[in-house]
């Protein structure tokens, strides 16, 4: 039996986003492969963990907590020195683990296997919103890992033409594993009525399934609200509200809100618990993504899986998507962008909900060929 170890260093609260992917993979690989163990290497989060990882192993150390910026830094050091980091290596061989898989590198002559995982590369599109020595660690990462891990693990194509910007050895160590997500049990959706209650909804509306930072593009959709004037729908925002980039971030989106006269049509939820997430998603009229830059569709593909149209922006990764139910526009269109959200308003489409577990094997197939060959 083969024991890979996930780094889980951050909370829900920190990183969603992340923090859903590697939810869905583990429970993905507890439900179809049984020949693995898994263990969660954490700092001091093992609590918060435990309740939402049951019945896996959960390894504390300080040896990755974000506190100790210079016992990592040390880390980086030893594996361009020797090649493996001493520290870490020996903490893994001591808790039998063999793979490091989506996290960080264990060095070149390491006897432990290591699969880091880069979700996207955004700052190579907007580089405005990383600080110089940010952009200058991210590219260092690509490089370190190209010299120093056995494979890179990648989310798209798109994600993989970026990559080769960086490093062309780092390109040719990529593997693209195209993620799937899970939802809850179609029994378990919350029914309508009680929705419209607990969130105030008073008409048919659309949900945008996004955290409020920068390159996540909401304004874009307050723009084609405006140009709407009164529509006869909702637009339901879920996700953190809080940008580190730019702290002011959400106080310009209900700035705009306000000065437009928009609280009547477009209501911020903050986060909501993962079974109202999916209830709302079922009840909506569709679900809108107008990032301008996405590692994957996650939320659309969410929406497949639950029978529900999609309106994209047209960023590659998004035109990756293999969905039927899809309509594109420009994320600098808000005029084309009102078009389609009238459009889709008045004719509400009636698409079958479909669990997938083709999809989920494959996924852990996919995953398991990259890591055990």
């Amino acid at each position: 039996m083969i024991k890979i170890g996930f780094v889980i260093n951050f909370s829900n609260k920190t990183w969603n986003g992340g923090y859903n992917f590697f939810t869905n993979l583990i429970f993905f690989l507890k439900k179809y492969e049984k020949k693995i163990s898994i263990a969660i290497i954490t700092d001091q989060q093992r609590n918060i963990i435990k309740k939402n990882f049951k019945n896996i192993e959960i390894i504390e150390t300080s040896l990755l907590s974000n506190k100790f910026n210079l016992k990592r830094f040390l880390d980086k050091i030893l594996i361009l020195l020797f090649g493996k980091s001493l520290f870490f290596e020996n903490f893994l061989v001591k808790n039998n683990i063999e793979v490091l898989s989506h996290s960080t590198f264990c060095g070149k002559n390491s006897k432990i296997k290591s699969f880091p995982w880069f979700p996207d590369f955004q700052h190579l599109h907007f580089p405005e919103n990383f600080s110089f020595k940010n952009k200058i660690l991210r590219n260092l990462n690509v490089l370190l890992a190209s010299q120093h891990s056995n494979n890179i693990i990648l989310s798209s194509k798109s994600v993989r033409n970026d990559i080769k910007k960086i490093s062309v050895k780092a390109y040719k160590k990529s593997k693209v594993l195209y993620h799937t997500n899970r939802i809850i049990d179609f029994k378990n959706i919350n029914n309508l009525k009680y929705l419209k209650k607990k969130f105030k909804i008073k008409k048919n509306f659309f949900l945008l399934p996004n955290h409020y930072w920068i390159h996540k593009n909401h304004l874009i959709v307050l723009k084609a609200l405006s140009q709407i004037k009164k529509p006869n729908f909702e637009i339901l925002s879920t996700g953190m509200l809080l940008d580190h980039r730019d702290r002011n971030h959400i106080k310009k989106i209900q700035k705009y809100i306000k000065d437009n006269n928009l609280k009547e049509f477009y209501k911020i939820l903050d986060l909501v618990s993962f079974r109202d997430f999916c209830s709302l998603m079922k009840h909506s009229i569709g679900v809108i993504n107008p990032s301008m830059s996405e590692g994957w569709a996650n939320a659309a593909d969410q929406a497949k899986i639950l029978g529900k149209p999609c309106i994209l922006s047209n960023i590659p990764v998004h035109l990756e998507f293999n969905y039927k139910y899809v309509k594109y526009f420009n994320p600098r269109d808000h005029k084309k962008l009102a078009k389609l959200l009238l459009s889709m308003s008045k004719k509400k489409l009636a698409v079958t909900s479909k669990k997938n577990n083709l999809n989920e094997i494959k996924y852990i197939n996919d995953y398991l060929k990259i890591i055990l060959n």
